[in-house]
């Protein structure tokens, strides 16, 4: 019979919160972003604390759809924090939490149109590919982690009476599939690589969060909420920096912004100004293979050299 150990030690797995959001439309805009920011259970509270500060006790909904257009005025202080949180999270921030972003590139020779027949499976199986990416990529020296995803209310998805008359029936799963199709995946790649791939317990469903904090029915979820806007302000600056969509002076210094970490986190990690090796990623698919890539477009860079030269 073994001796047993005079101590034993219980380890207890790393448990992450990992809240989504997404940009675009599929089937109309050209690219279609998804993004994660992963926190650890851990360090939420002290995340959170920051972002309130930031917010200097203004309490509104920041939605970078709906920032104002001028840093100063009356309607200014959703852009402010905004920044605020932008900035945090590139200078201190990320040590505390990674951020994995993927923008698929649905006009590119590469990609295969007839691949989903809903537009729904499109937007799930991106999500699904965004997060089971991010996994080798951030936390490929763990053992073991749980996860439980958090994601903005969509109208388009599971009970909409809209969603049931355009597709006859058909139901958006998406609160089902994601969690499903990443641990599928991933069971896959262990038995392959299993050096990059810990072994991950998905919580199904995901949770879904209202558009807005009233309509929250506990603190946990107000507080989930909070960390939804940082999302999707991290998610429409970096769109933004792709995309160079807009051209109003608050979205394209927050473009400008993205693009600067964008451009940091590409270079050798003794290189980089802001630490954001393996904290911050942006990738791209496809690529003329069909696989993922780093290296994408910048258009905020041109729009904004466009502006000046104006």
């Amino acid at each position: 019979m073994a001796q047993l150990p005079l101590f034993t030690v219980e380890v207890e797995p790393l448990v992450f919160n990992a809240y989504h959001d997404e940009s675009g439309t599929y089937g109309t805009d050209r690219w279609f972003i998804v993004a994660f920011i992963l926190v650890p259970a851990r360090y939420e509270l002290s995340v959170l604390q920051v972002l309130k500060q930031e917010r200097h006790g203004y309490e509104g909904v920041i939605h970078f759809v709906d920032l104002p257009g001028r840093w100063k005025g009356p309607y200014s202080r959703k852009a402010r924090i905004a920044r605020r949180w932008l900035k945090c999270y590139r200078d201190f921030l990320s040590k505390k939490c990674d951020v994995h972003i993927l923008a698929v590139d649905t006009r590119s020779p590469s990609f295969r149109t007839d691949r989903f027949e809903r537009d729904y499976h499109a937007y799930n199986f991106f999500t699904a590919m965004a997060f089971y990416d991010a996994i080798p990529w951030h936390f490929n020296t763990l053992d073991y982690m749980e996860v439980k995803i958090y994601s903005h209310e969509k109208t388009r998805r599971s009970g909409s009476l809209e969603l049931l008359r355009e597709t006859g029936g058909n139901v958006d799963n998406f609160e089902k599939y994601v969690p499903w199709k990443v641990k599928d995946i991933i069971r896959r790649r262990r038995q392959t690589t299993p050096r990059k791939y810990p072994e991950v317990h998905v919580q199904s469903p995901v949770i879904t969060i209202p558009s807005s904090a009233d309509e929250a029915n506990n603190d946990e979820l107000r507080e989930n909420f909070e960390l939804i806007q940082l999302t999707d302000v991290v998610l429409g600056s970096t769109a933004q920096a792709i995309v160079g969509g807009s051209a109003v002076e608050t979205k394209m210094e927050l473009g400008l912004m993205a693009a600067d970490m964008i451009q940091d986190a590409r270079r050798k990690p003794w290189e980089q100004d802001y630490g954001l090796h393996r904290q911050f990623a942006v990738r791209y698919f496809p690529d003329s293979h069909g696989s993922l890539y780093e290296n994408g477009p910048l258009e905020v860079l041109s729009s904004a050299h466009v502006q000046r030269m104006m």
